[in-house]
């Protein structure tokens, strides 16, 4: 029905990538993460699930860059190891089943997601443990490989830590960028491989 009514709306429709994209990043950084989900929402209709993923993760780079660069005062280094450390294995996971997930599948997971990313619980209560922040990164880097919008579940786990806010929004932009580099690079090995 939706690729009917954008027939022979070719240029109106290449324009709509670059449009909700700003929309995203301005979004996003005003609050310090959401982009991912305002660019899910808003572009599932037009593009397959699986690309979709992929392409907010390659969108989303630039921003992040652009806020690790504002807030590189306040970035926890220690907390940003950490939780870099504990999305490895989270992410090399997810990439070795994202081929087996079909786009009705993922949809049916980004849906749960994004009810639960406007629930918003206290996310995982690990934080405070010795092994909470890995432990956590890894779940969440897992999920966030399927879904594409990692920003809210980092930003609930952050919460727990009591962060001042430039060490929250700081420690918040290296991990999303850490991580998004990370699936990037899983995504181009599944695409090179």
């Amino acid at each position: 029905m939706i690729s009917s009514l954008l027939a022979g709306q070719q240029e109106w429709f290449i324009l709509l990538y670059p449009l909700v994209s700003l929309f995203a990043a301005l979004a996003s950084a005003l609050v310090g993460f959401g982009g991912g989900i305002i660019m899910l929402v808003l572009l599932s209709p037009f593009t397959e699930l699986k690309v979709l993923v992929a392409l907010v993760a390659m969108v989303q780079l630039a921003s992040l860059v652009f806020r690790f660069y504002i807030y590189r005062q306040g970035i926890d280094y220690r907390l940003t190891g950490l939780y870099l450390l504990g999305s490895f294995p989270g992410i090399v996971l997810a990439a070795w089943l994202f081929e087996a997930v079909n786009s009705q599948q993922l949809g049916i997971v980004l849906g749960i997601y994004l009810m639960y990313s406007a629930w918003r619980p206290d996310g995982l209560p690990l934080a405070n443990s010795r092994l909470g922040i890995p432990l956590s990164a890894s779940v969440m880097a897992f999920v966030s490989f399927f879904v594409g919008a990692p920003g809210p579940a980092i930003a609930s786990l952050m919460s727990q830590l009591n962060l001042a806010k430039i060490a929250f929004l700081g420690t918040l932009s290296a991990c999303l960028l850490g991580q998004t580099l990370m699936r990037l690079g899983a995504f181009f090995r599944r695409c090179s491989a």
